[in-house]
């Protein structure tokens, strides 16, 4: 248990939890934005979590039928 006025920032995680599903967005610098330079790396700049609420779908049985010309008799 913490004590009243403990600080609570020096046991902060900082980032989400690695077995989240991740997704990597590249933001790119314009080919003005990198003349003269002798090379290029990307830097994490941001997370975001984003949430996706449960989806729902129905699932429709269709059954092949056949159609038969009616004997006479």
């Amino acid at each position: 248990m913490r004590a009243l006025g403990e600080n609570l920032t020096s046991t902060r995680q900082r980032g989400f939890a690695e077995n989240l599903i991740r997704e990597h967005i590249e933001l790119l610098l314009s080919d003005e934005q990198k003349v003269g330079a002798d090379s290029v790396f990307f830097s994490k700049v941001k997370e975001e979590l984003q949430y996706i609420p449960a989806q729902l779908k129905v699932l429709e049985y269709w059954q092949e039928k056949a159609v038969f010309a009616q004997a006479d008799g």
